[in-house]
């Protein structure tokens, strides 16, 4: 799921996931409100065929009638918890720091020309990735 309100960040961000072909992008909420309700699965979003929980939230700070972390905390009070990529436009050390305090498991500084969108779908599918089972001795 893809948090953000400029609607030409999400087209830049969406493509690079899209080339990927590993993530499928649920739902994409303009505002912080859009994405309480559907994480929650409220109003128009109660059907969890047509509007599943996503494994993953890429979390602009910056939102409109609720900010990243308000989305945050709601996030926070669910039973089904996705992981929580917090993404800005500058590095902000107190940002990050109440970012990771706050739930969110990683806090990235958005990119913007298609080498850094590479670079952060790569991390992104690392992150995202189950950690390997255990071996038996």
């Amino acid at each position: 799921m893809v948090v953000e309100d400029s609607d030409d960040y999400a087209f830049l961000l969406s493509r690079a996931l899209n080339h990927s072909r590993r993530f499928q992008i649920v739902w994409r909420a303009k505002d912080g409100a859009e994405a309480v309700a559907y994480l929650a699965g409220t109003g128009q979003f109660g059907d969890r065929q047509r509007f599943p929980v996503p494994e993953a939230v890429l979390l602009d700070i910056g939102l409109p009638k609720k900010d990243g972390f308000e989305v945050l905390e709601s996030i926070s009070e669910q039973a089904q918890k996705p992981k929580v990529v917090m993404l800005t436009v500058l590095e902000n050390s107190s940002q990050r720091q109440k970012a990771l305090q706050a739930g969110a498991h990683a806090f990235e500084v958005k990119p913007y020309d298609e080498p850094g969108l590479a670079k952060f779908v790569r991390w992104l599918d690392q992150f995202l990735r189950p950690a390997p089972a255990p071996t038996a001795k």
